[in-house]
């Protein structure tokens, strides 16, 4: 009698064990084939959900704002009067602009982004200087004039901008992307300053004379597109900072115009145009997530 219940005893034990092996595996099988763990009570089982933060980051809306610097690149200085009359530029260029914008966007995917941003440049001074020889024959002599030209562009900008978020690691996220838009850009306070001296064929004797110049404001709006590089850091799960590269063209053909030229002498002159107008820029901003904790997982790429 003791002996079979000492046997009973034995086999009970064992079969307990089995049966939290055999939960123990099963377990373990499960999540090896990455399903849900699986814990055993009775014959009821519960299932535990993956750890959120392996999921998608889910849709969300952000805002940003960003400053930067820009550098416009060989800017083409025209007027059809100088041309015609055999002249051209000697020299031309716009200074740096430095530009701030704002602008909402959403997180689609890991990867996919875009956002919809306007920005104001500030006022850049305009400056170039043409040459003109000229042989006339009423009177007969030779002629020969420069004109200083002297301005101000600023541009308000609005672009759709789209970007491909690379891989994430320990914080920093590369990026490319590309925009389409709008540049509004304006000629402002145009002046001119022309010196001329005109030699005589018959007795070599020169007249120097001098006049000055100014045109009104005048705007224009083109098609605007831009293509962008750089790296975002996670400041905070809802705060980025973000620093990159752009290169923008603010309107192939005509970008800018003034207006009529008004010479103090009395006549009047045709506009001066700048001709694809573009820059190259660097800037800096911060990102930040609205509603959202878009922390994702540091696992050096994105899905």
């Amino acid at each position: 009698m003791h002996k079979f219940s000492a046997i009973g005893a034995v086999a009970l034990a064992v079969a307990g064990s089995a049966i939290t092996l055999s939960n123990a595996s099963n377990s373990a099988i499960a999540a090896d084939l990455g399903g849900r763990a699986v814990e055993w009570n009775g014959f009821d089982a519960e299932f535990r959900d993956p750890d959120p933060r392996q999921s998608d980051p889910r849709r969300y809306f952000y805002v940003r704002g960003d400053v930067g610097i820009g550098n416009y690149s060989n800017p083409k200085f025209s007027q059809s009067d100088l041309e015609g009359n055999g002249g051209s530029f000697i020299s031309q260029s716009i200074e740096d602009t430095v530009y701030q914008s704002v602008g909402i966007g959403v997180q689609m995917t890991q990867r996919l982004r875009f956002d919809l941003t306007g920005e104001y440049r500030s006022t850049a001074n305009i400056k170039a200087m043409d040459n003109l020889t000229a042989e006339l024959t009423e009177p007969a002599g030779s002629l020969q004039a420069n004109t200083l030209y002297q301005g101000d562009l600023t541009s308000y900008v609005g672009m759709l901008n789209s970007y491909v978020d690379l891989f994430h690691h320990r914080g920093f996220t590369p990026y490319v992307g590309a925009g389409v838009g709008f540049a509004h850009n304006t000629m402002s306070g145009l002046t001119t300053f022309t010196s001329s001296t005109f030699t005589d064929t018959d007795t070599g004797a020169q007249i120097v004379e001098s006049s000055a110049g100014t045109s009104r404001s005048n705007s224009q709006t083109n098609f605007a597109w831009a293509l962008m590089a750089g790296t975002s850091f996670d400041l905070s799960p809802n705060a980025k900072l973000d620093i990159g590269y752009r290169y923008l063209n603010l309107g192939s053909g005509i970008s800018a115009s003034s207006s009529l030229l008004d010479c103090l002498c009395g006549t009047v002159g045709e506009p001066v145009k700048i001709s694809d107008l573009d820059a190259h820029e660097m800037r800096i901003g911060v990102r930040w997530a609205l509603g959202a904790n878009p922390t994702r997982p540091d696992n050096g790429a994105l899905k």
